[in-house]
């Protein structure tokens, strides 16, 4: 998958993306892998739209090196999620979603104020190809 990965980004020119257990980034040269976020996503309609949001509104701000806003805004989506699963009010989908909005809110304030201990949760493996 990693290879596929990366070899599509090549050709493209471009940041590619594939979700799963583990998710695979690659901008052609660069490729990771990461292991956050929950199974609990793949119940809830929509979470693929929203992390694709997420990922554009990351890469407008920070041009410069799309692999790496790619990969802060699918960390922050996956950490919320993460979080989100873990707290007791959350028995499955559907208290899962407003959880998982509220983590989304709770991470970008702490990001605002400076605040780095979320991204600490990061599952990130540089790859060798």
């Amino acid at each position: 998958k990693a290879t596929l990965v990366r070899a599509l980004a090549a050709r493209e020119h471009n940041v590619v993306l594939m979700t799963g257990s583990t998710d695979y980034l690659s901008d052609g040269a660069r490729t990771v892998a990461i292991r956050n976020g929950h199974a609990i996503l793949g119940a809830v309609t929509g979470t693929g739209c929203t992390l694709g949001t997420t990922i554009a509104a990351f890469v407008a701000v920070h041009r410069e090196d799309k692999l790496l806003a790619a990969l802060t805004g699918i960390l922050m989506y996956e950490i919320a999620a993460e979080r989100a699963a873990e707290r007791d009010d959350v028995r499955g989908p559907g208290t899962f979603v407003p959880a998982f909005l509220d983590e989304l809110f709770a991470i970008r304030g702490e990001a605002a104020r400076g605040a780095d201990a979320w991204v600490k949760g990061a599952k990130v493996e540089v790859l060798e190809l």
